[in-house]
């Protein structure tokens, strides 16, 4: 027999050997649970249904929450359904309504949006468990998959070896349509100040709390302040019921008055359960139950888990990701880390919106910022080259990528490079492999062949990583005037998550006299990736001039210009949430785009040269000393 308890019925609580600390007076059961982030975020429990099997309801016209079945549920003898007369409460005994009105009144519930289906399983205040486990069956019958059981708790136990009687095998049978339906039973803790350490007959009997915990709650009460309820009981030393057990307010607040005992604070836990299946519809309650316990909060005065089980009820921290959260995408699941993307440097940070899933697979809808690589200019080698071209000329493109071709100069001639009058060049690189030159030049007659070990690129730029790359460049020049084309691929980048690819091409003309070199660039830069990411593509159109003040054997000086405008373009497929649970994903397109100016100036000496430049990333000072240049 279980008895309803709605109002303290005194007693002890055990002595917990813990650091007292103070917790803040909430103003009310709702304040302490912390309930206001779902009705701010428009959650109500709407669309979720709960069963409230209890006494009955005194006026149902006049009650301000949605009861859409009202039924007796009596019980006698073989679990068989009677007949009976006290479908409402003409008794006085208010119980049931105070437990629905926790839940889902208008004016103080919890979810105030949910639907109740109400079960009358007692008259005066008891119950027996055929009542009770019958009324569940009815209630997962009518939808509901909260069943709240706000009654003294007593062990829930049942033969282990099911005999062929009617009580029996029915009992089976609906404990069976428990696990399968996913349902959980919200049960009071009691009021008797006691412990729930009470032996059972194991060789004969087993507790549902053991062999399907996944389906029950068992609630104690707290003082608003926090502080264990003299009167709850609590789990003890089983550990069984400690992982099933959570302390939640025994101070609710109903109409016109309050109610006090851990009938209330059970109520508290089935509203609760409510605004989370709204949320999350496709998430099983047995799961969301889960939560509540995960999420609970342990920093409350003397918690012990031999008292609070796993902590008080905390519903900001329920509506927070649980465990390892991660992507969702269409074909695989990806870290938190897939959202990484560094734009080049000068760019301004893009955001983007997207849906994760915690370890409950609820999903999350938050906000994701780009980042921007450190600025870091190459027009300082540009400068060089311009000035002094190296015996190996190298085109800087984005992430550490060197292009180049020979500029050695041939042994008939010290002062003229290999691309002549009428010549052609063509070049073939493989990272740390060799660079082989194919030359043919018509004015001096000299067709040849030549390798380089390539420079070592340089492994400092931001998110460059290269395992292996190709590429070439190929040269035509007539004159004074040059058109060069490049490409190169490699694998193994890391600009953004899952980039697997990055491909790069590009055509350069230039037009030069003795005292004036200009000419205009056009470059395609893409990443290839796999996950939130599918491509990014950085497309520059570049102009440069350089102008030489002085141009003789010994010395030289001028000034160099260059502008740049890069356009920046990224392809995702994101998921996103539908807000049930459930995802879908949306194509979407980032764009970005800067302009830059660099300029700078030089002179050159015998042995000395010096150098200036900047632009809207950096600025530098260069001063060399050598004795030959």
């Amino acid at each position: 027999m279980s008895l309803l308890t709605a109002c303290s019925s005194g007693g002890s609580s055990s002595t917990i050997p813990t650091t007292p600390i103070s917790y803040p007076v909430a103003a009310d059961n709702k304040e302490l649970i912390k309930s206001a982030v779902w009705s701010d975020n428009g959650y109500d429990g709407s669309g979720v249904t709960v069963a409230v099997l209890d006494t009955g309801i005194a006026d149902p016209s006049s009650v301000d929450f949605d009861v859409s079945v009202l039924e007796n549920q009596r019980y006698d003898d073989q679990l068989a359904k009677t007949s009976d007369t006290y479908t409402y409460d003409t008794g006085g005994n208010n119980h049931g309504q105070d437990m629905a009105e926790i839940i889902g009144s208008q004016s103080v519930g919890i979810a105030p949006g949910a639907t109740m289906v109400h079960g009358v399983i007692s008259k005066d205040g008891y119950t027996d468990m055929g009542d009770q486990v019958m009324a569940t069956d009815w209630a997962i019958d009518h939808n509901a998959r909260i069943v709240n059981l706000s009654f003294s708790q007593s062990p829930i136990i049942f033969p282990k070896n099911y005999s062929s009687d009617t009580f029996s095998n029915t009992l089976k049978a609906v404990i069976d349509k428990i696990d399968a339906t996913n349902t959980v039973i919200v049960h009071a803790a009691g009021n008797e100040g006691l412990d729930f350490d009470a032996p059972i007959n194991e060789s004969t009997y087993a507790d549902i709390v053991v062999l399907q915990p996944d389906n029950i709650l068992f609630v104690g009460a707290v003082n608003l302040d926090a502080t264990l309820a003299s009167y709850s009981n609590t789990p003890g030393s089983s550990i069984e019921y400690q992982n099933r057990f959570l302390v939640a307010p025994g101070d609710s607040t109903i109409v016109g008055g309050l109610s006090i005992g851990t009938s209330g604070a059970t109520a508290n836990v089935s509203g609760a359960l409510a605004l989370m299946k709204q949320r999350w519809s496709t998430t099983g309650v047995n799961d969301l139950a889960q939560i509540l316990l995960d999420t609970a909060n342990k920093n409350i005065p003397d918690y012990s888990p031999a008292t609070h089980g796993q902590g008080m009820v905390d519903l900001e921290a329920a509506y927070s990701p649980v465990g390892t959260a991660s992507f969702d995408t269409s074909t695989a699941s990806l870290p938190l880390e897939a959202a990484a993307i560094t734009l080049p440097a000068g760019f301004s940070t893009l955001q983007f919106n997207a849906a994760f899933v915690d370890q409950y697979h609820r999903d999350f809808e938050a906000t994701f910022s780009t980042q921007t690589a450190r600025p870091e200019t190459d027009f300082s080698q540009k400068l060089i080259e311009m000035v002094s071209p190296p015996p190996l000329s190298i085109m800087h493109l984005k992430n550490g990528m060197q292009l180049g071709f020979k500029q050695q100069t041939s042994r008939y001639n010290v002062d003229s490079p290999i691309l002549g009058f009428n010549g052609f060049a063509h070049n073939l690189f493989s990272q740390n492999r060799t660079l082989e030159t194919i030359l043919l030049t018509t004015d001096t007659y000299q067709i040849g062949f030549s390798t380089n070990v390539m420079n070592q690129y340089n492994s400092q730029k931001v998110n460059s990583t290269l395992d292996d790359a190709a590429g070439y460049i190929t040269s035509l020049q007539y004159k004074n005037i040059a058109l060069t084309y490049f490409a190169s691929s490699e694998d193994q980048t890391n600009a953004f998550y899952g980039a697997n690819n990055r491909t790069a091409h590009g055509v350069k003309a230039t037009l030069q006299s003795d005292f004036v070199k200009t000419g205009i660039e056009y470059s395609i830069e893409k990443y290839q990736g796999s996950g939130l990411l599918d491509t990014m593509s950085l497309n520059q159109k570049a102009a440069f001039l350089k102008l030489d003040f002085l141009h003789a054997p010994s010395i030289q000086a001028g000034v160099i210009g260059k502008y740049t405008i890069s356009d920046l373009n990224i392809d995702m497929t994101l998921p996103r949430s539908i807000g049930d649970g459930r995802l879908y994903y949306q194509s979407q397109t980032l764009k970005e785009s800067q302009d830059n100016f660099a300029k700078g100036v030089y002179l050159n000496l015998p042995h000395f040269k010096v150098s200036a430049y900047s632009d809207k990333f950096d600025q530098n000072i260069a001063l060399q000393f050598k004795t030959t240049f």
